[in-house]
């Protein structure tokens, strides 16, 4: 006859073992939207901007945190400044991130927009999904996006 294990033990691993293995996770807030407008293609050097738009479709206030920008489409782009302007910038390692601090408040009802102000800085082809993190670090929206960085036409 087999001797039996205590069960708590392996289901506090179990537990333990999602936990750890859901470290990037996050959950998309309730009651807010994005929208975002940007070239699909530019010109190295070229300056451009990211247009987007954050909405509060209820009652109570939400407050954007940050925008997350993945490290592989900033290896074709440099962000120069935002409107309105962000509070801090900080490297998420673990999420291979740039994350624009803004700490803004989103009244009910209101949509608020940022503009990014950018420049392409380096030919190829960058995408990934830009990270609106609302009210908690792990309350996101995602918006993906792509973008073609094309050389400069010969004078």
């Amino acid at each position: 006859m087999l001797a039996r294990k205590p069960l708590a033990k392996y289901v506090r691993m179990t537990i333990v073992a999602a936990v750890l293995a859901c470290g990037g996770c996050s959950f998309a807030p309730e009651d807010v939207h994005v929208s975002v407008i940007m070239p699909t293609e530019t010109i190295s050097n070229q300056a451009f901007v990211i247009d987007t738009i954050i909405s509060n479709t209820g009652r109570g206030e939400q407050k954007l945190l940050s925008i997350d920008v993945p490290d592989k489409v900033l290896q074709g782009m440099l962000i120069e400044r935002t409107e309105p302007p962000y509070v801090a910038v900080r490297h998420n390692a673990g999420l291979n991130s740039a994350s624009y601090q803004f700490n803004m408040k989103l009244p009910g009802g209101n949509k608020q927009s940022i503009k990014i102000h950018a420049k392409a800085t380096q030919v190829g082809d960058y995408s990934g999904e830009l990270s609106f993190v609302v009210n908690k670090d792990w309350s996101a929206l995602g918006f993906p996006i792509r973008m073609l960085v094309v050389a400069a036409p010969a004078q």
